[in-house]
């Protein structure tokens, strides 16, 4: 594993050992690049795996979900949704997928909560059988069934008694209220401090905010402190859906366009800096240089991490 790859989906070996559809995943975690993916935000539990044996057995035994597997299932829906984690993955034979899939059922809109993410041909376990890795986002199971039939209500009922609702997110939270579920209650606003996004974004929105700041001890700029200001905190909306569009987009007209938007909106600021001031001493200059070149190093680092974590992706372990 090399640098680019290394903590990333590629820690796990279900999904090294797979041609994996990166596209199909990224959907599914709801994430916008790969790069964010973090071994943490995987659950690898065996029940999923071994699933389907338990269900062949109830269908030819006539008997419920023993207690015991039950068990396990919500023990995993409870740690995925309160440790936000984005897939519960497991490598199970492809004629068993029909069941699992019938099993967890489908989203309201109609599609499955279960999603085979490895792409045809699969690969062979030692017996000759045809091997697929299946993928379950938590949040949307636990959404799904909290609305679905009786016995799913129920189940999430059980699995979410006691949960500490601060932890989770605010539409878990809200799927669980209308259900009744004996959950510790919280504010909107609680929740957004217990939720790590929040943090990142306020973290940019401050960097955006004192990036200006320095310039207000820059004797030779003549322009507006506050425009400047008002430029570095605005371009940052578009500056981010640039950049992801620039390294996900689906056709080649709209990863240009995500370049063209993030390279306008990143350096209009410095753009701005440099034309309303003139002579600048050497040490401005170079601050500035730096910090352009620092950004474009790190956003060309990302871009490489992303390129190289699909690749090794969609590359089928065999080639």
């Amino acid at each position: 594993m090399s640098v680019l790859t290394r903590h990333s989906a590629l820690s796990h070996s279900i999904l090294r050992e797979h041609r994996i559809d990166a596209e199909r995943m990224l959907r599914l975690t709801g994430v916008d690049r790969l790069s964010q993916l973090v071994p943490s935000d995987f659950s690898l539990n065996v029940i999923l795996a071994e699933l389907p044996k338990v269900l062949a057995w109830m269908r030819g035994s006539g008997e419920p979900l023993p207690r015991p597997v039950a068990a396990a299932i919500q023990a995993e829906m409870r740690t995925g949704v309160v440790e936000r984690k984005r897939l519960w993955v497991a490598e199970v034979q492809a004629d068993a997928v029909p069941a699992i899939q019938g099993f967890f059922g489908e989203d309201p809109t109609g599609d499955p909560l279960v999603h085979v993410i490895s792409d045809s041909p699969g690969e062979q376990s030692e017996s000759g059988e045809l091997l697929v890795v299946v993928a379950i986002n938590h949040a949307h199971w636990c959404q799904a069934w909290a609305n679905g039939t009786p016995n799913q209500q129920a189940f999430v009922k059980e699995a979410m008694r006691g949960v500490d609702s601060s932890v989770i997110s605010n539409r878990a939270y809200h799927a669980l209220k209308k259900l009744g579920a004996e959950i510790i209650p919280s504010t909107w606003a609680y929740r957004g401090l217990r939720n790590p996004k929040f943090w990142a974004y306020v973290i940019v929105f401050i960097y955006s905010c004192l990036r200006a700041l320095p310039v207000v001890f820059v004797k030779n700029f003549e322009g507006s402190v506050f425009v400047l200001w008002a430029m570095d905190v605005l371009t940052a909306i578009p500056y981010t859906w640039g950049l992801i569009s620039f390294v996900a987009g689906r056709t080649r007209r709209i990863r240009y366009l995500g370049l063209a938007v993030a390279l306008i909106t990143f350096v209009s600021p410095y753009v701005y800096f440099w034309t309303h001031g003139r002579g600048y001493p050497a040490g401005v200059n170079v601050v500035v240089a730096c910090m352009i070149l620092g950004a474009l190093g790190w956003e060309a680092f990302n871009y490489m991490r992303d390129r190289a974590i699909r690749s090794s992706l969609c590359r089928s372990p065999r080639a």
